[in-house]
């Protein structure tokens, strides 16, 4: 910095500095402000550089941009893995490769106009953290005020959350010998129209038509399941008016159930002699003998008493989330869980319609949902009309306002129904997902994301296919795990996928698929047989002669179990 004398009239030299014809030219800075050098008082952070030549900045520049096609522009040729999602959703976890932080739940990325349809499929091998990546973004959706329902959780992978998220009443049970679920109960729907009957008579009249068609649909699928064929044009019709009469007649503090309807059915009236064409009670006992005995036999084993009786388990929206737990089920027929499977999603997807009814009219506040559906591959299977069933049930996701999550293992498990329209339907489901999350799964499934779905690049192919390579070490168990856990990439819209790590750090605990496996470790304690730490007795003498009674005894007093344990194997030793 270049300085200069003057004399003074004192005689005395001053020494001046030309920083302040140089400083004005420095950005943010003053002539008659002095150096940073020279203040003691430091800037407010953000403000400014507080540095020499510093001062005050008032704006906040806006980084250099380069616009170049992928060819060109350094590190993304010639291919490219997408970057994160921009902070919109649940936090999910890191990038695999910039690691900074992925977000993502259908919900928010649909209402941020991120995808066009709110729905998410899921698929991963078994044990490759799917559950868990479910429940981080349930985790978001339930911060955001939104409703998260677990209907027909199998093994169950959510009980567990769901008690810590809205307690344990919030978790209801279904199945063999833990509770029932009435196919012809109209939920919540007939006592709001009682409720309304008089202020909104219209809104009224909607609720009982929509659960009476609720529980026709839910009825007919039932039986469909049971028979493993769909119902001919007659008995459907037949059974559709009985469900309707047998209904309209009941208020809403009682419901009708199976043996209601046998013995509607059974005696008969006009309205069902007009559809069967009879004019005697003999021939219409004729026009409805197969039905009948399908329906009797329903009622006489495990689908009269899940689906036959009073309602045990119910769908509450009282509760930020809900688990139907139907772990009773696990090992049954694969047409009885089925049949637990779309019973608990259809009265779920009534009780959420029921809410949004309500909502329309302007009578309370509305609230979206998050609809986990895993298991998918049990229902469509079951037989040919189950695929129509759930397309059903889901296609509508958009106009109802609720997110669906659709999991399963497998893209084949999507084709395994016989049918080639049911087929369509099935692959229609991953089609329609405005997002698509892949775990770990076989090379077929990849193949057929790419070729039949256009879901993923040959390069996003190599990421997945390179997660299955070795394990690693979960360094909170110490225990061996797959390398692919955890790791997932994210489809949405035509943008590259995003490939991330989940960080379950804050969930683990809540999600323990395996707790069966891992017993306490004073439990394995008390089984294990003491080593030995005395030589051998010489030739003659008794291990009891030369064996000292310390060890034997400190076990007696720590543990009886294992101090048994430990004097049964001396004695068999002696």
């Amino acid at each position: 910095m270049a300085r200069r004398t003057t004399q003074q009239g004192s005689g005395q030299q001053s020494t001046r500095s030309e920083s302040s014809t140089l400083v004005g030219a420095l950005p943010g800075m003053h002539p008659d402000r002095e150096a940073v050098e020279d203040r003691h008082e430091p800037l407010r952070p953000g403000r400014g550089w507080a540095k020499p030549g510093g001062g005050l900045v008032p704006w906040v520049s806006a980084p250099v941009e380069y616009h170049a096609s992928s060819v060109q522009a350094c590190g993304l040729w010639p291919h490219v893995v997408g970057a994160s999602t921009g902070g919109v959703g649940a936090p999910l976890g890191e990038h695999l490769h910039s690691g900074e932080a992925v977000f993502g739940d259908p919900l928010a990325m649909f209402r941020a106009g991120m995808i066009q349809n709110p729905g998410c499929a899921v698929l991963a091998l078994t044990g490759r953290g799917k559950s868990t990546m479910i429940a981080l973004m349930a985790t978001g959706a339930l911060a955001r005020g939104d409703q998260v329902f677990f209907p027909a959780d199998l093994k169950p992978d959510y009980s567990q959350f769901v008690t810590a998220m809205a307690g344990p009443q919030a978790v209801t049970k279904f199945g063999r010998g833990a509770g029932s679920m009435n196919m012809l109960d109209p939920g919540d729907a007939f006592k709001a129209a009682d409720t309304y009957k008089h202020r909104d008579p219209q809104l009224a009249e909607k609720l009982r038509a929509e659960a009476i068609g609720r529980a026709q649909d839910i009825t007919v699928a039932m039986f469909e399941v049971y028979r493993r064929a769909p119902l001919d044009q007659n008995d459907d019709e037949l059974l559709r008016e009985a469900i309707k009469i047998v209904l309209s007649g009941y208020e809403s503090g009682s419901t009708p159930t199976l043996p209601d309807l046998i013995r509607l059915i059974r005696t008969g009236n006009p309205t069902l002699r007009d559809l069967t064409l009879t004019e005697t009670q003999e021939a219409y006992a004729e026009a409805i003998h197969d039905l009948l005995r399908t329906m009797v036999s329903f009622d006489r084993g495990d689908f009269g008493a899940a689906f036959g009786r009073a309602s045990t388990a119910h769908v509450s929206m009282d509760y930020p989330t809900m688990s139907i737990d139907v772990s009773a089920v696990q090992g049954a027929s694969d047409k009885l869980l089925a049949g637990v499977l779309y019973s608990s999603w259809a009265h779920t997807f009534g009780a959420i319609e029921v809410h949004h009814l309500i909502a329309d009219a302007g009578h309370h506040p509305r609230r979206h949902q998050m609809v986990v559906l895993d298991e998918l591959w049990s229902v469509i299977g079951a037989s040919a009309g189950m695929a129509a069933r759930v397309d059903a049930l889901t296609r509508t996701n958009r106009t109802q306002a609720v997110a669906n999550v659709l999991c399963t293992h497998t893209f084949r498990d999507l084709e395994a129904v016989r049918d080639e329209s049911a087929r369509e339907k099935a692959r229609g489901f991953v089609e329609r997902s405005g997002m698509v999350v892949v775990g770990e799964v076989r090379s077929h499934d990849l193949q057929a994301l790419r070729d039949s779905l256009g879901k993923v690049s040959a390069r996003e192919v190599e990421e997945i296919e390179s997660w299955g390579e070795g394990e690693s070490i979960d360094p909170a168990t110490g225990r061996m795990v797959a390398a692919s856990l955890g790791k997932f990439l994210m489809k949405y819209g035509s943008k590259p996928g995003v490939p991330f790590r989940t960080d379950h750090s804050a969930i683990a605990h809540l999600m323990d698929t395996s707790s069966r496996w891992r017993e306490p470790e004073s439990k394995l304690q008390a089984t294990r047989v003491p080593p030995r730490t005395t030589s051998p007795a010489p030739v003659g003498l008794r291990d009891e002669d030369t064996a000292p009674s310390a060890p034997a005894t400190a076990s007696a007093a720590g543990d009886p179990a294992a101090a048994s344990i430990a004097g049964e194997t001396a004695r068999g030793t002696a």
